[in-house]
């Protein structure tokens, strides 16, 4: 009971404090697929106590990279650099918000051949690029191929001999491919 009378006085004395200043939480995200989606929370504060339930507006600044529902969740439109507002009374604060879609496929090799004699694996250099033209690391590519008995790639983007032959090897990430013939000689 005592707890409880000293929670609704505090409660009572933050709501009487003028609200002194606005911070964004997380600070800086970044949002990867189209399908993601991040929720920011806007903390106001009243002197060194945070009202939980004050109203935070908020806005993009460019609706064209991301958008903003009023519950703070952002939904990455296209990739770009941006900046989110959250509002309170005469209050702001800003965090920046990157989106970062891979654009394409970057491959070091046009095609592949392989020795089927020495065995030994070619990593075809395939990176994703950001639209930034940075090569975005973070990003996992999955590595197919039309015939496994010609042309074996692993998950690390090395690819093996098999039998002599032709096939074509395929990297895949967030519906971005590159299709590299391979070939497997004596």
């Amino acid at each position: 009971m005592r707890l409880t009378v000293i929670a609704v006085l505090a409660s009572f004395l933050a709501a009487c404090t003028a609200a002194t200043r606005i911070w964004i939480d997380p600070k800086e995200p970044v949002l990867k697929t189209p399908q993601e989606r991040v929720q920011l929370v806007g903390h106001v504060m009243r002197g060194s106590i945070e009202d939980a339930k004050a109203p935070v507006q908020w806005t993009s600044s460019d609706p064209k990279i991301v958008s903003v529902d009023q519950d703070g969740y952002v939904r990455g439109i296209s990739s770009g650099r941006t900046t989110v507002v959250a509002h309170y009374g005469n209050l702001s604060a800003r965090v920046p918000v990157e989106v970062s879609f891979v654009q394409g496929l970057s491959a070091k090799m046009g095609s592949i051949t392989l020795s089927y004699s020495k065995g030994s694996p070619i990593d075809p250099g395939v990176v994703p690029m950001g639209y930034d033209g940075r090569v975005l690391k973070d990003r996992t590519l999955t590595w197919g191929t039309d015939d496994v008995k010609i042309c074996r790639p692993d998950g690390t983007g090395q690819v093996w001999p098999g039998e002599v032959g032709q096939t074509t090897v395929t990297a895949t990430v967030e519906g971005h491919s590159v299709k590299i013939p391979c070939t497997v000689v004596k």
